[in-house]
């Protein structure tokens, strides 16, 4: 078969073009010292200057369903932590939970409306840490359409420190994220990140870059032997 190196170029050119002309935008909820912060916290992103809302709720234990529903009517505003512990202790937490962090029965709720309508955002990531995966600890991510609603699951994180695409976000205002796996699970809140273009699934990308890299240098070579013919 005949490969045409203007269409492995094109091949190339568009996978390596999406992510170039992406805009990306990134929360750093990691604090330069430890404190107890007011129940909503304002945070920048790292580029662009956008500006999101992270709030922190406690509810009742009753609330909290094995279902991918939560009833969240007993939900009260609760003071952030903001946790600079050293590697794998840092982010945002709840300050009357267990270590200041987030528990079964607190979440914290950021209101991602603003991003879609505004921005036009595509993809939202997030980044959970102090899961302690050996004891069986996990987390939850949740959408609402409003405080104090009920919760749809969204996601169930089982992976300490990891960067998780969080899908179908962009139907809900509110994303919340909660401690969950043990009754005495807590995780905290490191970082949220937003882009304008559609996550790829793992390793997308990179298949992407290799498909148009060999049908560039398969291309090349049977030049070359032709050359050499």
């Amino acid at each position: 078969m005949r490969i045409n190196p203007k269409i492995a170029l094109v091949v190339l050119a568009a996978v390596v073009s999406t992510s170039a002309y992406a805009s990306s935008y990134t929360w750093n909820l990691v604090p330069g010292t430890s404190g107890a912060i007011g129940t909503t916290s304002s945070v920048m992103s790292n580029t662009g200057n956008i500006s999101l809302a992270f709030s922190g709720y406690t509810t009742a234990t009753s609330d909290v369903t094995a279902s991918s529903t939560w009833l969240s009517g007993t939900w009260s505003a609760a003071a952030l932590y903001a946790m600079n512990g050293g590697t794998d202790n840092m982010g945002y937490g709840i300050n009357a939970m267990t270590n200041h962090e987030i528990t079964p029965t607190s979440v914290i709720a950021v209101d991602v409306s603003g991003l879609v309508a505004n921005q036009g955002i595509k993809s939202l990531q997030v980044l959970v840490d102090n899961v302690n995966t050996a004891a069986g600890e996990t987390y939850k991510i949740w959408g609402s359409s409003s405080i104090g609603g009920t919760l749809t699951l969204l996601y169930t994180g089982t992976q300490n420190n990891v960067t998780v695409n969080i899908p179908g976000f962009a139907g809900y205002k509110y994303i919340s994220i909660a401690a969950a796996g043990i009754s005495n699970s807590s995780v905290l809140l490191q970082s949220l990140t937003a882009s304008t273009v559609a996550s790829p699934e793992p390793g997308t990308f990179a298949l992407g870059l290799l498909a148009g890299a060999g049908l560039l240098s398969r291309t090349l070579v049977k030049r070359y032997k032709k050359r050499k013919a």
